[in-house]
């Protein structure tokens, strides 16, 4: 699916204690840097977001008209995992309903007519986790102080920080 224009979110979430310096120790120096430089050190750390959106989408990106879209994302940190729904009115009566999801590593993807009819489904492939593992990353910014959780997406069977040098010109 594709979006256009611009998505209004609301957001909530649930805050235990602060996020220390001392608590990102471990992570690599760019990390820390971000978490400093964003002020996510010496604020709450987040547990869960829950994002509320309205846009416009395609079911795929050769479709000429943008339909209306409402959704409904809610994400946690630990352990890491979101959950999303989308319903679309494509015509009068008729709706596409989305779900997608990324929960101990693995993703599932399904698209319904009418919520209940399959149009399309993806679940549990390299590609589609490797997808949602990005996407989850890229919405850290959301609730940075997700990358410091116990059960971090760091900690998933054949992800670790690794250091890479700066190249010199």
């Amino acid at each position: 699916m594709e979006g256009k224009g611009t998505q209004k979110i609301e957001s909530g979430f649930a805050a235990r204690n602060i996020l220390t310096a001392e608590m990102t120790g471990s992570l690599p120096s760019p990390v820390q840097n971000w978490l400093k430089a964003i002020g996510a050190v010496g604020h709450e750390k987040i547990d869960s977001v829950k994002l509320k959106q309205s846009g416009m989408m395609k079911l795929k990106p050769e479709q000429k008209t943008w339909t209306a879209s409402e959704a409904e994302q809610i994400s946690f940190t630990d352990p890491p995992a979101f959950h999303w729904s989308v319903k679309m009115k494509m015509r009068k009566g008729l709706t596409v309903t989305g779900k997608d999801s990324f929960q101990e590593g693995k993703a599932d993807m399904r698209i319904k007519l009418a919520g209940i009819l399959p149009i399309s489904r993806s679940d549990d492939n390299e590609k589609t986790n490797e997808s949602a593992l990005q996407r989850y990353l890229m919405e850290l910014a959301w609730y940075p102080s997700g990358i410091r959780r116990r059960r971090s997406v760091c900690s998933f069977p054949g992800r670790k920080w690794m250091h890479i040098p700066q190249r010199r010109p």
